[in-house]
């Protein structure tokens, strides 16, 4: 499976290493983009264009100023721009990029706040 990575924090967080090595380990292609990039690298980029993406995997517990506030409504928030991409936006074998999955890893207890918003985008949402 290919996978791109992003999170709400740092990628040389231990938690966020471990899980791409465990990826990996598994035999899964791992690609890391940082949050504030991925819509306009999937816009724009015609590298994007040439991908073959699986699925979206988000890490949204911890926040780059190291405390675990407001990481699922961020995370939404780029689940949100991703499920706008115009249709135009594909991958080289035909597929739409926002057509594929979303995963959200989040552990907050407020989760239960965006139930609404969480089916609208189509996320997934698993707990570490």
């Amino acid at each position: 499976m290919n996978i791109v990575f992003t999170t709400t924090g740092h990628f040389e967080d231990p938690d966020h290493k471990l899980l791409i090595k465990t990826l990996r380990d598994q035999k899964h292609i791992v690609e890391t983009m940082p949050m504030e990039r991925l819509t306009g690298y999937l816009k724009f980029d015609a590298v994007s264009q040439r991908a073959a993406v699986d699925a979206i995997l988000c890490k949204a517990d911890t926040d780059p100023e190291g405390v675990a506030t407001y990481t699922l409504p961020r995370a939404l928030k780029v689940a949100a721009d991703f499920r706008q991409l115009p249709e135009s936006c594909a991958m080289s074998d035909g597929r739409k990029w926002k057509s594929i999955p979303f995963i959200v890893i989040s552990e907050q207890a407020y989760y239960f706040g965006y139930p609404d918003e969480i089916r609208r985008l189509n996320v997934t949402l698993i707990h570490p």
